[in-house]
């Protein structure tokens, strides 16, 4: 009896770390112009958790991307990035920051995204994610600083695409390596030429507990049964034995 109901315990055990070990991930190629703090968040009104950041590289560091990778476990999740401007006016550079994409200090984020593994989908429905400007997929706001965050509530503006007609493109004569050339340069709309708080949602496709768990628990449960009956049952014929 312990045993069988020891063994049916382990079995469960097993489903559910089973579960936990078929988590997917998050894989994350990005940069900005001039620099990036990126976090993953269950809920968009909170920073989150961080995955990478470049603030503090140099003002160039935009020519190439940044590679990451996060695993995916909560039913839903939150990419929020915070865009850094390095101009005079927060002492990271000598020039004032211009704005919407114009030269010769602009602000602007790219980056293509991934998940692996199952059970997530982006806003866009679908594995895979560029950044732009379509609608519901990315979220903007002006920030005042790259130390807190505000939930970004407006749609983003895009500034082109990565490696086209601009002046990121002019700059490098191309894509940034590491990141398709159909992702387009994003800020918030409107731009402060300082800081942007970004925005866009990763959702589960499996609901908040996974597949094989709520199987296995009625399973577990009805066995218990079972075998609470076969000792029940078991006791009375030897008490009429003895008797």
């Amino acid at each position: 009896m312990r045993k069988s109901v020891l063994t049916a315990a382990i079995f469960v055990a097993g489903i559910t770390a089973n579960s936990a070990a078929g988590a997917a991930t998050l894989n994350l190629s990005v940069t900005a112009d001039n620099a990036f703090s990126i976090y993953l968040s269950s809920n968009d009104a909170i920073l989150g958790t961080p995955i990478g950041t470049s603030v503090g590289g140099p003002a160039g560091q935009w020519a190439q991307s940044f590679n990451y990778a996060a695993t995916l476990s909560d039913p839903n999740y939150f990419i929020h990035v915070v865009g850094t401007n390095y101009n005079s006016a927060n002492g990271l550079f000598d020039g004032a920051g211009t704005t919407n994409g114009s030269a010769p200090n602009p602000n602007a984020f790219l980056g293509q995204f991934s998940i692996t593994g199952g059970g997530y989908v982006f806003a866009n429905n679908t594995t895979s994610l560029l950044t732009n400007s379509d609608p519901n997929q990315w979220f903007g706001i002006g920030a005042a600083n790259n130390t807190t965050w505000t939930q970004p509530s407006a749609a983003v503006q895009n500034f082109g695409q990565n490696g086209g007609n601009n002046i990121w493109g002019d700059a490098i004569g191309g894509p940034v390596p590491g990141i398709s050339n159909q992702a387009f340069w994003i800020w918030s709309n409107p731009d402060n030429a300082n800081y942007a708080d970004l925005s866009t949602a990763i959702f589960s496709t499996e609901g908040p507990v996974a597949t094989p768990l709520p199987a296995a628990l009625p399973l577990f449960a009805g066995g218990l049964g079972v075998l609470g009956l076969l000792a029940r049952r078991r006791n009375r014929n030897s008490a009429a034995i003895a008797a």
